[in-house]
């Protein structure tokens, strides 16, 4: 019976032992991917930033552009405010003008 349990024991302390050895295996090749790994996650890290950073210009880019569009109408308005004035100006002295030209017209040379 002794013998028979010592056998056991021998047995389930072999498998635990190669357990052990797979696992102490396992833990070695993960532990050499690590560095792989952290350089993946820096390269990944730095394509974010640069897609986020171009993002972000994007946007930029398209708030000048609706800036610019914007600014232009803007300007093409002030323009013809400044046009209307000089029409209702000229539309003011019209009637002095017309009435200048008659009195002209009238005396002979």
């Amino acid at each position: 019976m002794k013998g028979t349990q010592l056998q056991q024991l021998s047995d389930e302390y072999s498998i635990t032992l190669e357990n052990i050895c797979s696992t102490r295996k396992v833990l070695d090749q993960k532990k050499e991917a690590i560095p792989d790994l952290k350089a993946a996650l820096r390269e990944a890290k730095q394509r974010f930033d640069e897609a986020d950073k171009a993002r972000q210009q994007k946007a930029k880019q398209d708030d000048l552009k609706k800036e610019l569009a914007w600014a232009h109408v803007k300007s093409k308005q002030d323009e013809l405010e400044k046009k209307e004035s000089e029409v209702a100006v000229l539309r003011d002295k019209g009637p002095k003008i017309q009435a200048a030209i008659d009195t002209h017209k009238v005396r002979p040379f």
